[in-house]
């Protein structure tokens, strides 16, 4: 073997005992309540199958000399998506307590709602969304819309009887969050792997000094940031301006954002 093939394996080597350490860290922290809604079991499945693929086409290559040593670096920024895939299953959870409702985000950050502030709940297909008094944010949870859901049964007998309002109006520019199906979570994480991958490229150009790729590099990086603040924008305000609803028609798929 090349040094190369060495550098990359030995990059790639330490990169999976990182994800395992943290998988079992996180599965051992992993919160546990008689109502707790969590992602779908399967994101975790993905995230493994896309990393062992990518590992299957990298692994020949590096052994047969075929692949320089900073190839190893687009296959960390493409295996991101998986492991952030495994770190949404076992962090995004919401889950019950007696006096609120606790949600553990991307980060592992904690945060408790309470019954008290909750002032409406809206069912929309497979998801239940809560509003709260004092703030804009929303709270939601992904159910199965054919079956019974004990967690929200569980909620509804908390809440004071009268509080909830069904007819609170929509505020007019919703908090980016709020205006997306499936979290910003998984959105923000897809734009900065972008950015990850372009590193590999952008130190190739310039270490080679090929100043047309680092250019072009360059160039793309400029594209992508501002389609990122064009949908940012549009997203937050796309049901309350024409404008940048005719903007958010090319910056996202049709469903992506909420009516």
């Amino acid at each position: 073997m090349t040094t190369d093939t060495i550098i990359a394996l030995g990059i790639m080597g330490l990169f999976y005992l990182a994800v395992a350490v943290l998988t079992v860290i996180l599965a051992r922290r992993a919160p546990k309540a008689e109502h707790m809604a969590k992602p779908w079991a399967g994101n975790m499945v993905l995230g493994i199958v896309f990393m062992a693929l990518i590992t299957a086409i990298f692994i020949p290559l590096a052994i047969k000399d075929r692949a320089p040593w900073w190839t190893a670096l687009f296959i960390v920024a493409f295996d991101l998506f998986g492991v952030c895939l495994i770190i949404s299953y076992y962090n995004c959870r919401l889950w019950v307590t007696d006096t609120c409702l606790i949600q553990q985000d991307f980060w592992d950050r904690k945060k408790e709602w309470c019954y008290r502030d909750v002032v409406k709940i809206v069912e929309q297909g497979y998801e239940v969304i809560f509003w709260f008094r004092n703030t804009e944010k929303w709270l939601i949870y992904a159910r199965d819309p054919k079956g019974e859901d004990p967690m929200l049964a569980a909620i509804l007998e908390r809440i004071p009887e009268g509080q909830l309002d069904p007819n609170l109006p929509e505020p007019p520019v919703r908090l980016f969050s709020n205006a997306v199906y499936g979290g910003a979570g998984g959105y923000y994480a897809i734009w900065t792997v972008f950015y990850l991958l372009t590193l590999p490229i952008l130190l190739m150009g310039m270490v080679g000094r090929s100043w047309v790729m680092t250019l072009i590099v360059l160039a793309l990086v400029a594209v992508w940031t501002l389609y990122i603040v064009l949908a940012l924008r549009s997203a937050k305000r796309a049901h309350a301006s024409e404008k940048w609803g005719n903007i958010a028609k090319y910056c996202w798929k049709q469903g992506s954002l909420r009516p």
